[in-house]
């Protein structure tokens, strides 16, 4: 019964480990993509007019 109760809180440990590790890599990630997405402007200098 005492390996039993062990083996079950080591379970529920793990779980509730990598379920925090990927909220954090799913935060990073949609940070990364949030921050890649800015407009591109064209400067004065490269435009060339007819």
């Amino acid at each position: 019964m005492k390996s039993f109760l062990k083996y079950t809180l080591a379970a529920i440990t793990g779980i509730i480990l990598t379920s925090i590790i990927f909220v954090v890599l799913l935060a990073s990630l949609s940070a990364l993509v949030a921050s890649g997405d800015k407009p591109v402007s064209i400067g004065r200098k490269f435009y060339t007019c007819p």
